[in-house]
């Protein structure tokens, strides 16, 4: 008579160590014979039964699952006339381990998955990110850039100042000392407010033509890298002269900051065609600069919008830019 040895294994996901723990079900299988002997054994407990031994009793037979794990369905039917499992009943007790890991499992993967969305809500990674055509250089292109979200309340719209007045105006700056605005009001926020620009009136110039100006002179003629600044390059997003509104990205250089720059023209909403020329608007550009990333910009505001002020005066326009000394909360907190 040949004896042949028969081993069921199963596993069982393990809570405290957060992985599946092998189980072993040790019988012997005699050709002649129905099962003689038949042992189940926790080799993390150490700890082994002999079913004919503690069940001389009853037919059936609860494995010791862990706690949480076990079903109504987890039980072995014994033979009638040996207290043995049968060849169903250990197929059954197959089928429920792997239902009760692959129900444990699943519950685990939704939970780390819950987690780590929250985890990117919370802290984004920092995101390859290519610079502009104009970058002065490719020796960072490698390094990952920090672009910021870009802001979905850009242009010229309807907003509210400090008292809950509405008027007509471009995004207005937060508290940080990294931005500038021009429709800011210099009594609600003297700190980010700057004076609008003028086109010449003598020159005869028109809204369009004025735009066109602009566009030309920041495309042909801003240097990206001056005042080492801007070595990312910049990119026009937005351009409509017949609307009067230029929206312009910069980046820097090494990290990747990117820089929120527009320009508008903004016509009174009481204003006519026949009264357009008596409106001391009528030439006005509102403009404003702003950094998405970070609480100081270390003076790259200022520094970009004088430099195109500066160009803009060359050619008889009145942009009066950044003025330091009027603004000595953004010179001292930003250590200029």
């Amino acid at each position: 008579m040949i004896t042949r040895p028969r081993r069921m294994e199963y596993h069982l996901f393990d809570s405290s160590t957060s992985r599946p723990s092998p189980r072993y079900l040790d019988y012997y299988e005699e050709t002649d014979s129905p099962l003689t002997r038949h042992r189940h054994e926790d080799p993390r407990s150490e700890r082994s039964w002999n079913y004919q031994q503690a069940f001389p009793h009853t037919r059936r037979f609860v494995p010791p699952f862990q706690e949480g794990l076990t079903t109504s369905s987890d039980s072995l039917e014994y033979n009638d006339n040996e207290n043995i499992p049968t060849k169903t009943a250990i197929d059954s007790l197959k089928l429920n381990v792997y239902s009760s890991f692959i129900r444990s499992a699943s519950s685990t993967l939704i939970k780390l998955a819950i987690i780590s969305t929250v985890l990117i809500l919370m802290f984004p990674p920092s995101l390859p990110a290519e610079a502009f055509a104009n970058k002065i250089t490719t020796a960072y292109d490698d390094r990952p850039k920090r672009r910021g979200p870009t802001p979905t309340d850009l242009g010229v719209a309807i907003r509210q100042d400090l008292v809950g007045d509405e008027y007509r105006g471009l995004k207005h700056c937060g508290i940080a000392p990294n931005c500038f605005c021009s429709t800011d009001a210099l009594e609600d926020d003297p700190d980010h407010s700057i004076p609008p620009w003028h086109w010449p009136r003598d020159k005869d110039m028109k809204q369009e033509e004025a735009f066109e100006l602009l566009y030309q002179l920041i495309s042909k003629e801003y240097i990206p890298g001056q005042g080492n600044i801007d070595g990312g390059g910049f990119e026009v997003k937005k351009y409509d002269p017949k609307l009067g509104y230029l929206y312009v990205q910069f980046e820097s250089l090494k990290n990747g900051y990117i820089d929120d720059v527009e320009f508008a023209y903004i016509s009174p909403i009481t204003s006519s065609a026949s009264s357009m020329n008596d409106d001391s608007s009528w030439n006005t550009i509102q403009v404003r600069s702003s950094s998405r990333v970070g609480y100081l910009d270390y003076g790259v505001n200022a520094k970009r919008l004088n430099f195109i002020a500066q160009l803009l005066q060359k050619r008889g326009w009145d942009a009066p830019g950044v003025d330091l000394q009027t603004h000595y909360r953004y010179k001292e907190e930003n250590n200029l």
